[in-house]
């Protein structure tokens, strides 16, 4: 039998990151847009991934056609196991996020 694992998407506070490893997510999801009212910087992401960095849970920077400027950051500070697009990437884009951020 397969296990689903699940990722939690638009956490923002210390407690929303312990609910969802203490739930049994397999991916924390971190939202980088703007827009969302769960929108935070990769300095803030970054000092939320601190205390699971390493371990068995995966962190996820989702973004909406985010430029080079964010990659770099985000690479810099919180330092993601996965990038995820919401935007209108191309695939070549998607490609130079790939190479850019050596997550591939």
């Amino acid at each position: 039998m397969t296990i689903p694992r699940a990722k939690i998407c638009g956490l923002s506070t210390p407690e929303a990151v312990n609910a969802a490893v203490a739930g049994g997510a397999a991916y924390l999801g971190f939202v980088f847009f703007d827009r969302s009212p769960r929108n935070l910087s990769p300095e803030a992401a970054g000092r939320l991934v601190e205390p699971i960095r390493g371990g068995p849970i995966k962190t996820v920077a989702v973004t909406v056609d985010p430029d080079d400027a964010l990659i770099d950051r985000l690479m810099a500070t919180m330092k993601p196991d996965l990038i995820q697009v919401h935007g209108k990437e191309t695939p070549s884009r998607v490609g130079q996020i790939v190479a850019r951020s050596g997550l591939g």
